[in-house]
């Protein structure tokens, strides 16, 4: 279960991470959940290995299940070690040129509403927040405080 919260605080971590950068949001979700997991589960199978080599043949169970929960447990977070340095990577650029928070799909892509009459799609229609000056990390515009480390965001 705290495995859980720590997938969730992470992924929230590396979104507002990914959007200051103008990175895929989706994308660097997705490379977080994958990459925790799938470093979990290689890491429970090179445990089962490594047991088998250091412990003795009647070495109890639990000894074999303790090898494979901790480097299970160690390949998981060398994964979302990975993830947060994958979403930390490049410069954080201007709120302008982010990528907006909810991207329009169909044939009226460009445009808010169904019909063609519809009026142009304005950026700063879906970018409503501001980052924090001390973390760097995205805020929601109606906060005062910043959520992560408590820095005042308004004067």
């Amino acid at each position: 279960m705290l495995e859980i919260f720590a997938i969730i605080a992470l992924c929230k971590s590396n979104r507002a991470n990914a959007r200051a950068r103008g990175k895929s949001v989706g994308g660097i979700t997705a490379l977080t959940i994958c990459l925790w997991i799938g470093m979990e589960f290689f890491g429970i199978i090179v445990g089962i290995i490594l047991s088998a080599f250091i412990l003795d043949a009647d070495a109890s169970e639990t000894a074999v299940e303790f090898v494979m929960i901790l480097c299970g447990l160690s390949f998981a977070a060398l994964g979302g070690l990975i993830s947060h340095l994958c979403s930390k990577r490049g410069k954080i650029v201007e709120q302008s040129q982010q990528l907006p928070l909810y991207m329009p799909t169909g044939n009226n892509a460009g445009y808010y509403g169904s019909n063609s009459g519809s009026q142009p799609m304005n950026s700063s229609a879906f970018v409503s927040g501001c980052y924090c000056p001390t973390c760097g990390q995205y805020n929601d515009s109606s906060a005062e405080f910043c959520e992560f480390c408590g820095n005042k965001l308004k004067s």
